[in-house]
């Protein structure tokens, strides 16, 4: 983000496999940062526990529809 606040042009978020933050408030601000400047929202999905016994969170789109099996 400092090199947006330098610039004031292009792209304030760039995504990198295996990134990772310290809550998941945290990750879901960085998403819904990403998401609104590709001009559409995120919101919750499923979580679950790793092998290491961590939190992983998933987020969607906010228009996509949920399935029920």
């Amino acid at each position: 983000m400092r090199a947006y606040a330098d610039n004031k042009a292009g792209i304030v978020v760039n995504l990198a496999l295996g990134t990772s933050f310290d809550t998941v408030e945290e990750a879901y601000e960085f998403y819904n940062l990403y998401s609104s400047e590709m001009g559409f929202g995120v919101r919750y999905a499923k979580s679950r526990l790793n092998v290491h016994r961590t939190c992983m969170q998933e987020f969607m789109c906010a228009c996509a529809v949920r399935v029920i099996h």
